[in-house]
């Protein structure tokens, strides 16, 4: 697999590797400047990877490549084609190349990729966590929010993504509509924020934030 360049892609690649079972090597890729116009032309190269940084990419070529992220797509396809065809391409998330390109695209909702053959759409993202760290964590968290009255809901802050961007504006929408939500139900907000969280979404959210709220700042 080509693992990705950015930890919520590396950490669903692994996921999905892991889960199959079988036999697997990961291949990290330093890029070069000119990666992203390189994947802008949709070209079929490994012109983009800083070759003496970046992990030997060699026969036998691989059965399946698994990977995510616009600077991936071209080495993946390379690999392909140097393996005359054999070799399938995963890709997880969002597209950048026609999905006739890919042979599987695992989504999610917020890529609004069409339905075909060849995409699957997941509600939520590929991930690592098991039954059993759950319930561990939840131990750990049962005497933190005793005052908070039930049902509570998560909200699971993101940030800007591409063409996605969440700034002031979109988290005072996001504050009001978990608030009354929240308070319809008679219950409290668990709020996360995340690594790619502006701090003016941030200081708008804890702001606007109108209803019982256990507020975690990444």
């Amino acid at each position: 697999m080509v693992t990705g360049y950015r930890a919520g892609e590396r950490v669903q690649i692994m996921a999905l590797a892991e889960a199959l079972g079988w036999p697997f090597q990961v291949k990290d890729l330093d890029y070069r400047p000119v990666a992203s116009t390189i994947s802008l032309f949709r070209a079929q190269s490994r012109q983009g990877i800083n070759r003496a940084g970046s992990a030997k990419l060699k026969p036998p070529w691989p059965d399946l490549v698994i990977s995510a992220g616009m600077r991936n797509e071209p080495v993946c396809r390379w690999i392909r084609a140097q393996s005359a065809g054999r070799t399938r391409i995963v890709h997880v998330g969002r597209t950048w190349v026609s999905l006739d390109e890919l042979d599987l695209v695992i989504t999610t909702p917020q890529y609004r990729l069409p339905n075909r053959p060849n995409v699957l759409q997941n509600t939520l993202a590929i991930q690592t966590v098991t039954k059993e760290y759950l319930e561990l964590e939840a131990g750990r968290w049962a005497d933190r929010l005793p005052a908070l009255p039930r049902p509570w809901f998560a909200v699971i802050v993101g940030g800007n993504s591409g063409p996605f961007t969440l700034g002031r504006k979109a988290a005072r929408r996001l504050a009001v509509e978990a608030s009354e939500y929240a308070n319809a139900r008679g219950g409290s907000l668990l709020l996360t924020t995340s690594a790619r969280t502006a701090p003016a979404a941030i200081q708008e959210l804890a702001r606007r934030i109108q209803a019982p709220v256990h507020f975690y700042v990444w």
